[in-house]
């Protein structure tokens, strides 16, 4: 899942849409939703969020996988199949960057926004960054699904610690060629105001075996706006 997200994120209809074809496990990242919350700022360490997806495939009986990495998720994804790819069937990058000199990135007031999103209370925290994420008409559109997502963490919020060190990760994160082939798709929505388009033309540069599907009339949250469709691209990676 994307930056401070947990994986009541990804929303009912798009994870029973990929369900209806396959064996889907999703997980809730360190620091968030049902995920221990260490003290230790070197619990939050890349190497240590690897760890988790490896334990995560080990748990269930895994030997490989297909990955999405979603926005920050695409950092991990990325550096999973690198340092991983023996356990790599392919991978997905949703509305994600290939980082440093490669990231098309947003206006500064939003990133300072983003950080530190302004709100009395925590759903009025979250809104703000569904606007970012989305727009003042996607937002108010899908309003009642991400309503959904927030109750559904039941008062589990993400902790500032975590967040910070997800912000300095993807911030310090630099692409890297994969020593294994597999099948890679790059999904973009393109009214992304957030990750802006511009980071899939990138990607797609450094991976041109790659399938890159823009979405058009999407912005940053495709597994919300338009579950069915994402779902659809995914099917053609996994196919």
């Amino acid at each position: 899942m994307g930056y401070s997200g947990s994986a009541t994120d990804w929303g009912r209809p798009f994870l029973e849409a990929l369900s209806k074809d396959f064996f889907v496990v999703t997980y809730d990242a360190r620091g968030m939703g049902r995920s221990l919350s260490p003290d230790n700022v070197a619990d939050y360490a890349l190497s240590e969020q690897l760890k988790d997806v490896e334990s995560v495939l080990d748990h269930w009986g895994l030997e490989s996988s297909y990955l999405l990495g979603y926005s920050y998720g695409g950092v991990i994804g990325h550096e999973w199949a690198h340092s991983s790819s023996a356990r790599v069937e392919g991978i997905a990058y949703v509305s994600t960057t290939a980082g440093q000199k490669h990231y098309v990135a947003p206006d500064a007031e939003t990133l300072l926004t983003l950080a530190k999103p302004p709100g009395e209370t925590p759903i009025k925290k979250s809104e703000v960054i569904w606007r970012i994420c989305l727009g003042e008409e996607k937002f108010q559109k899908h309003r009642k699904a991400l309503e959904e997502c927030f109750d559904a963490l039941e008062g589990r919020l993400p902790r500032g610690l975590a967040c910070r060190e997800q912000l300095r990760i993807y911030g310090a994160f630099k692409w890297r060629s994969h020593s294994k082939s597999f099948k890679q798709l790059i999904v973009h929505g393109n009214e992304d105001a957030l990750a802006p388009l511009g980071n899939a033309y990138n990607i797609h540069k450094l991976i041109p075996e790659a399938t890159l599907k823009v979405l058009d009339g999407v912005a940053h949250m495709p597994h919300i706006e338009c579950p069915e469709k994402l779902a659809t691209c995914l099917r053609d990676l996994l196919a």
